[in-house]
């Protein structure tokens, strides 16, 4: 059953068929970490495989406050799950490139030009309702994630010029790190 928010963008998500086990004999082929920059709200970082048959799995979720526990966790996201591939918040800016940083290799900045997060958006959609993207339910901060997709929602911003909706920036930011490690796949 459906438990989200009026405008919710994610409204095919369903806990039932996207918050499931991995298989243990899942063979892993490729896979990309996602990196969403806190400067008001948290950090988070997401790790996201793609198995043998092309599904696409978050094996794992993070969110916190501080800059090295976001640098770390990023290289243990790497080690952990074989990843090379990195996106970054567009506003995230010269962090990866340090020598002894851990996450110095092939590092991707998400799109920032309009419209791009609703590409971005609507990519995991159709994801999602053609149920290639799930939630390993054993794996850390998932639980989590699957309460933001559900409060994801839209909210409609009207001016003289613009009548629209746009993304709420609340309590965001585990699905906005989802979002650019898939737009990475």
């Amino acid at each position: 059953q459906w438990v989200g928010v009026e405008n919710a963008i994610y409204d095919n998500f369903d806990r039932a068929k996207h918050l499931v086990p991995v298989r243990s004999d899942s063979v892993w082929i490729d896979g990309a970490i996602g990196v969403d920059y806190g400067d008001v709200h948290p950090h988070a970082v997401a790790a996201i495989g793609r198995d043998s048959g092309g599904r696409l799995v978050v094996r794992e979720c993070w969110s916190g406050r501080r800059y090295d526990d976001l640098v770390a966790v990023v290289g243990r996201f790497k080690a952990q799950y074989g990843i090379s591939r990195v996106r970054v918040d567009p506003m995230l800016k010269g962090w990866e490139k340090p020598v002894e940083s851990p996450i110095r290799s092939r590092v991707n900045r998400a799109d920032a030009s309009p419209g791009s997060r609703k590409n971005r958006i609507e990519y995991v959609y159709r994801l999602f309702g053609d149920n290639a993207l799930t939630l390993d339910i054993n794996g850390a901060g998932n639980f989590a994630l699957a309460d933001e997709i559900e409060m994801y929602h839209w909210v409609h911003r009207q001016t003289d010029q613009v009548d629209d909706l746009v993304v709420a920036r609340v309590n965001e930011d585990r699905v906005a790190s989802m979002e650019y490690a898939v737009e990475e796949l």
